[in-house]
């Protein structure tokens, strides 16, 4: 949303003339009072102008807008009924208080004040007790009663300054007295010159209890965008407030240390106020800290106030004909008249020696370099500044100056003069006629700037001094690059008879050579502005002079492209030209925020991307690095904000707020604003209590504490935003419990059993268990275990043997005294047991304390029982048959396995007596490698140690069939059986084709040939016939994908045998040719 607004001013005067007002003087602390609109109620307790004589007094005490430390209104002396803070020419004094009572004990009372004055008009401040005080205005001198001034001696005059400060003093109550705060305005002033007459001005009183400290040593260390405050004090956290100079009070911040970082501020002057707050009520006055330059060098072409920066500044001073006679800076601080080469920072001070008409700061600067001084002697002295050149964005050189020169009237040549040179790289002026400048005394020197004054302290001559001016240098067209290093000097000169002084104020900055617009939005009349430091003419396309301004003003209809000549002030000769067409100028609002809570306070931090939009060709063109002049927060809080980049704190309760930016150029004349919904979480301090219960002996980490016995621990922790957190352990102990049972014997086998459960011990010793008792916690059950020798008897059996003979057991060992052998009793010298015939052998070995191992054998007397499984063929290539069996009685431990004459011709070897493996239920029979196809005998027989018993004896039929390889495949429709010369030379009587276990009807030749191609998933087989009578058959094969040649390929049958004709070549189905066709 745009909005367009024509500005006006009003005044809001209010004046009290109250002689005997009855006030209301009981106060609570902390007190505060701005004399603001809504400061009404209190402003009734205030008597403004008392006594019967006041009215007749040239100069008033008025509440009003004139002038303002905050807020809007402020507590003034004024001479035209509030319209201004400007004292008369009339002698007179004037007073303002305001009675109260407070309870027993010290306060401190504060206020700001700003009265430039004179040393014949100026302020005073005080407290008293109210019946030893009465204050009557006058109008017939500027004496202040004694008995008045007896209670001002905690301030001295106050004047001089048209700053904000602030005042401070001590009030000790005896809880019963009425006292006054009184402010005292005396004027004998008789001089119509007085260039500002601001009088007293008074805002922001507090009245404080000294029992909140006040802090002190405020410290301020800065940065390019930041500033680093520091202070001291006794209270638990502290309220901060910063301003840029002519802007608001930030909001306060609260900080729980003493010591903070403000970042994201412009560059300017800042002052701050911090108070202390104790117990979360009570406040301390401010502590202030006035003039903080925030300076940023990066900002700046040229840093000019770097005097002490050897390497790009040279300090020289010397006489009137050697300026340059010696090097260093002579610095003693900017009031010091000794001071030669000096940066004064100081607002609103005036030079005396121009009757104090002359700032030392020009508008738009935070600082100047003063050069020189108002010691004569014939003194003169330089400053050399090093500058590397950027004419894509710095083409003008710009240097603001004034000069303050005693005229002695000696002529031009030996008057006091101040000049300006440039000089390149090789030490030459760049140009003797565009690029210096000269000046000198001349009281009869008047307009262009130029003034004097006869009264000047210390002085009999006439000081003519030039108020600020700005002289402008286009670099570019002295033929300068971007990159070429120049030297700027600026000289000052006593004259040259060394009786008269001359020195000489200034800043260096530069601009783009570029002309800017001034107006905005739909004006009536449209502006554009040249850059300054120059003398201007305007033309227009037809060549004529249309203005002689800095500015330009067109019709918004006007869409000509005027050429503007620039001509130096030095020499009108020199001069260029700039071209511009009128556009009308608007701003754009535009903002972002980012979240950034600290110290428990709900920080958000705002980046302003205002700028300026026009229209071209009626297009919209955003000029983004143009920007908007002037600023309003609000913030949806009812608070505001003038700086453009703040930062706010809002509620710790959080919420949403409606945060509106409103950006305005041409003084206010254009606006736009924007308006963003900002969502912020709840924060807050916040206290919790945890209570958890442990076992005794146990302990919790809580913070710094190992925490084990019963009762309150306490931490406190930061939250994600800065807030404390109380975090409060109530913590339980609860009992263990511990069980000593009687000793206890047990045998090295058996567990320890306790309530049931049962638990391995292995050796002697204490025995310890943790069980859980009715709270939770460990019972631990304790008792000493002795865990007898184990009883590890040997028991070896000797079975019956083959020739008759009866088995026998041998028995052996240790930890047994006695045993029983098949139920009957035997002590341990008893080792022999014979004549057995087999069968279950049961023993049990005793200690004389119960203890017992059972050993449980078996001694052979059963014959051996087997029966065989299905032996099954094997290929050709394999390794072992096997052999499966199943034991149905007895005890087989050696087997033999005899072959016939065949097998042992082809390489099976007798087997007698081999051991019998009981872990596994079957035997390997080994095939040699020598084995072919065929079948084999063999006799198998399992022995049996009792000579009742006969041999199991089994007759075998061992089939080694051929291997797949036997067929081979043609194509993928043939398989045929390899030739004699491939399969050992055997002769086939029959053949019979088998898939997938099936024999294929009428498939009985030495090939197969399957017209719709072989099935590539299934197993084909051959049975074979051999002359002897023996079938035997190939292990399975499956045909693989053939890829056929790109041969021409042709098959036939005749004579019931498989032809294959290929590239005119016939072949069988084995692949043998048979003839070349013809």
């Amino acid at each position: 949303m745009k909005r367009f607004l024509s500005t006006f001013s009003f005044l809001v005067v209010v004046s009290l003339f109250l002689q005997h007002a009855v006030a209301e003087s009981v106060i609570s602390v902390p007190y505060s009072m701005g004399f603001e609109l809504e400061d009404s109620v209190e402003l009734a307790n205030w008597v403004l102008n008392p006594g019967v004589n006041a009215s007749k007094c040239v100069d008033q005490w008025y509440v009003g807008e004139a002038v303002k430390s905050e807020g809007r209104q402020s507590l003034y002396i004024s001479s035209d009924e509030g319209a201004s803070a400007m004292f008369g020419v009339a002698q007179n004094v004037q007073y303002v208080y305001r009675d109260f009572q407070l309870p027993k004990g010290q306060y401190e009372v504060s206020f700001d004040w700003a009265c430039l004055g004179t040393n014949e008009a100026f302020m005073y401040a005080g407290v008293a007790p109210a019946s030893n005080l009465t204050l009557q205005a006058s109008h017939l001198n500027a004496v202040v009663p004694s008995g008045v001034l007896s209670w001002c001696k905690t301030l001295d005059k106050m004047y001089g300054t048209t700053l904000w400060k602030n005042a401070s003093m001590k009030v000790n109550s005896n809880g019963t007295s009425t006292y006054r705060l009184f402010f005292v305005w005396t004027s004998s002033n008789r001089d119509t010159t007085v260039a500002i007459p601001l009088g007293a001005c008074i805002d922001n009183i507090q009245i404080c209890s000294a029992n909140c400290a006040k802090p002190s040593k405020i410290e301020v260390e800065s940065t390019c965008d930041s500033l680093w405050v520091s202070w001291k004090g006794t209270s638990e956290k502290y309220s901060l407030e910063y301003r840029r100079r002519g802007k608001k009070w930030s909001v306060p911040t609260v900080y729980y240390s003493e010591s903070c970082v403000l970042a994201g501020l412009e560059e300017g002057l800042y002052d701050f106020r911090v108070r202390g707050i104790c117990n979360d009520v009570d406040t301390s006055s401010y502590a202030y800290l006035n003039s903080v330059p925030l300076f940023c060098p990066e900002n700046h072409c040229l840093n000019y106030v770097a005097l002490d920066d050897s390497v790009n500044v040279i300090c020289s001073y010397g006489t009137f004909k050697d300026p340059e006679s010696n090097v260093g800076v002579q610095d003693f601080g900017y009031e010091n008249k000794y001071s030669r080469h000096t940066v004064n920072w100081e607002p609103d001070v005036y030079d005396p020696r121009t009757c104090n008409q002359l700032p030392t700061i020009p508008d738009g600067e935070l600082a100047s370099v003063r050069l020189g001084n108002w010691n004569n002697g014939g003194e003169a002295e330089s400053i050399s500044y090093t500058y590397v050149a950027d004419i894509e964005n710095a083409t003008i050189m710009l240097l603001k100056y004034a000069i303050v020169l005693e005229d002695p009237g000696h002529g031009e040549k030996d008057n006091p003069q101040f000049t300006l040179e440039v000089y390149d790289e090789d030490g030459d002026l760049l140009s003797p006629t565009c690029g210096t400048a000269n000046f000198s005394a001349d009281a009869n020197r008047q307009g262009d700037g130029w003034h004097t004054c006869s009264k000047a302290p210390g002085s009999t001559a006439v000081v003519s001094w030039k108020e600020w001016t700005t002289i402008g240098l286009n670099l570019a067209e002295l033929g300068v690059k971007t990159g070429d290093v120049l030297t700027i000097k600026l000289t000052t000169k006593d004259c040259n008879w060394s009786a008269h002084y001359g020195y000489a104020y200034f800043t260096l900055g530069c601009a783009a050579a570029k002309i800017y617009g001034t107006s905005c939005g739909n004006d009536a009349v449209l502006s554009v502005s040249a850059p300054e430091g120059f003398a201007y003419e305007w033309y227009n396309k037809y060549d004529s002079l249309v203005a002689t301004t800095k500015e330009l003003s067109v019709d918004p209809s006007d869409t000509t492209t005027y050429r503007c000549r620039l001509i130096f002030l030095g020499n009108e000769e020199c001069d260029f030209n700039l071209y511009t067409s009128v556009r009308p100028r608007f701003p754009v609002a535009e903002f972002d925020y980012s979240y950034e809570p600290s110290d428990c306070q709900n920080r958000v931090v705002f980046t302003n991307r205002s700028h300026i939009m026009t229209f071209f060709n009626g297009d919209t063109v955003h000029n983004y690095n143009e920007l908007c002049e002037d600023y309003e927060w609000q913030f949806g809080t009812g608070e505001e904000s003038a700086i453009k980049d703040p930062f706010y704190i809002f509620p710790s309760e959080g919420g949403t707020f409606p945060v509106t930016l409103i950006s305005s150029i041409s003084e206010g004349s254009c606006v736009d604003d924007t308006t963003i919904y900002v969502t912020i979480p709840a924060i807050r301090d916040y206290e919790q209590v945890i209570d958890p219960t442990i076992c005794q002996g146990s302990y919790v980490v809580f913070g710094k504490y190992y925490a084990a016995e019963e009762r309150l621990y306490y931490d406190s922790l930061k939250t994600f935003a800065g807030c404390d957190s109380v975090i409060i352990l109530d913590l339980k102990v609860n009992p263990v419990s511990k069980t000593v049972l009687p000793d206890t014997t047990i045998c090295a086998e058996v567990p320890l059993c306790i309530d049931g459960d049962c638990y391995k011990h292995k050796t002697s010793g204490d025995f310890v268990r943790f069980f859980t008792n009715q709270y939770g916690c460990d019972s631990t059950v304790w008792m000493y275990v002795n865990v007898l020798d184990s009883i590890l008897p040997v028991v070896e059996l000797q079975s019956p043997t083959d020739d008759g003979e009866l088995g026998s057991v041998t028995v052996s060992g240790t930890g047994y005294d006695y045993y029983y052998f098949n139920g009957v009793k035997y002590d341990a010298s008893s080792t022999y047991h014979g004549d057995l015939e087999g069968g279950i052998m049961a023993f049990e070995f005793f200690n004389d304390f119960g203890c017992s191992v059972e050993v449980v054998d078996t001694m052979n007397s059963e014959c051996v029982a087997v029966t065989l499984k299905e032996l099954l063929p094997v290929c050709m290539g394999s390794s072992f048959f096997e052999l499966p069996y199943v034991v149905d009685s007895g005890f087989p431990t050696t087997y033999s396995l005899l072959f016939d004459s065949i097998a042992q011709s082809v390489g099976f070897v007798d087997l007698k007596k081999q051991p019998v493996d009981r872990s596994v239920d079957e035997l390997l029979i080994t095939i040699p490698q020598t084995v072919i196809p065929g079948q084999y005998n063999a006799q198998l027989v399992f022995h049996n140690l009792l000579k009742k018993c006969e041999d199991p004896t089994f007759d075998l039929r061992l089939v080694v069939n051929f291997a797949s390889d036997m067929i081979f495949q043609r194509w993928n429709d043939v398989l045929s059986v390899v030739s004699s010369a491939q399969n050992y030379g055997f002769q086939f009587e029959h053949f019979q084709w088998v898939k997938n276990g099936e024999q294929i009807p009428g498939a009985n030749k030495s090939y197969y040939y399957e017209a719709d191609g072989l099935d590539l998933d299934a197993e084909y087989q051959v049975e074979v016939l051999l002359p002897n009578g023996v079938r035997l058959t190939t292990c399975p094969f499956v045909p693989a994908p053939y890829e056929t040649p790109q041969a021409q390929i042709q098959k036939v049958v005749e004579n019931q045998q498989l032809i294959i004709i290929r590239n005119g070549v016939r072949y069988n189905a084995q692949g043998m040719m048979i003839q070349t066709e013809k």
